[in-house]
């Protein structure tokens, strides 16, 4: 099995001078490639030092570069990452290689195309993608990754509804809610209208601290952490909660482990620096409690 991930790849930059290499849909593969789930990963780099670092980091991991192409006229992605309350905040650069990806060679065989909504924040990325959808006829599992400016009503609208699994926040879900004319009162109520008028197969909701929910046809599911944890930061917290929905979905797992394995997840990338790692303890420590 081996899912295609299709958007940005960059630098995290924070205040202290560090760089750590990200981006939303990179974080998902990384995680999935650590996981043994064998990712292709699908987005452009400059031809300067960033870029060489990102075929680096990759091909050190043993992770598949094919889909990783070289662009002379654009720089490697960046992101100014802050932080006020403990929360991420980004500053986010423009016309970088990661606007424009040029669809993969092979999508036939792909069990799902995974994605984001930053990098298609470009004509040419929404062409790529959709393109790759058409050919391949494989699900879609969308999160909703909305950063001030770089969305619009239509963008969100036609991503909703072409997507298979949506994974969002519950501000991204108000937002979300809102534009397709829906109440927004109740959130499991917003939820499950936002469900049936997109007609998905699963929606995911994450909640930061109180955990996660998930709406399916016939049901809904809630998980919360199991405790308190030492937090270092919240970056990679909801790719962490995507990686693990996307390999419980390959792997056929029920929906309680599932959403119970995300939050677990999700938590635990929140006591570490950045989004990812590269200690294969950390990753195996999961996989040993998720052997069933």
């Amino acid at each position: 099995m081996k899912p295609l991930v299709f958007g940005e790849v960059l630098f995290d930059t924070f205040p202290d001078g560090k760089k750590i290499l990200g981006g939303a849909p990179f974080n998902v593969a990384w995680n999935l490639h650590k996981f043994g789930m064998k990712p292709v990963f699908v987005s452009c780099i400059g031809d300067d030092e960033d870029g060489n670092t990102v075929i680096r980091t990759m091909e050190s991991a043993g992770m598949n570069t094919s889909s990783v192409k070289v662009l002379q006229d654009y720089p490697t992605g960046r992101v100014s990452v802050g932080f006020r309350n403990s929360q991420p905040e980004y500053t986010i650069e423009e016309n970088q290689a990661y606007d424009y990806i040029e669809p993969a060679v092979s999508v036939d065989a792909a069990p799902v195309i995974c994605h984001g909504t930053l990098a298609l924040r470009t004509d040419f990325n929404r062409d790529s993608l959709y393109s790759m959808k058409a050919l391949s006829g494989a699900p879609t599992f969308v999160d909703l990754n909305l950063r001030d400016p770089h969305w619009n009503e239509e963008l969100i609208k036609s991503v909703l509804g072409l997507s298979t699994y949506v994974k969002m926040s519950e501000e991204e879900l108000t937002v979300s809610a809102k534009l397709s004319g829906i109440e927004t009162g109740n959130i499991l109520k917003t939820a499950r209208q936002l469900f049936d008028n997109y007609n998905l197969s699963v929606l995911y909701i994450t909640s930061g601290e109180e955990g996660a929910f998930a709406v399916t046809e016939s049901d809904m599911y809630m998980e919360k952490p199991d405790g308190a944890i030492e937090i270092e930061d919240t970056v990679g917290a909801g790719d962490a909660f995507t990686s693990v929905a996307v390999m419980g979905m390959l792997k056929g797992w029920s929906m309680e482990s599932i959403l119970r394995r995300a939050v677990q997840f999700s938590a635990g990338v929140c006591t570490i620096r950045g989004a990812t790692t590269e200690s294969i303890e950390f990753y195996d420590y999961y996989l040993r409690g998720w052997n069933d």
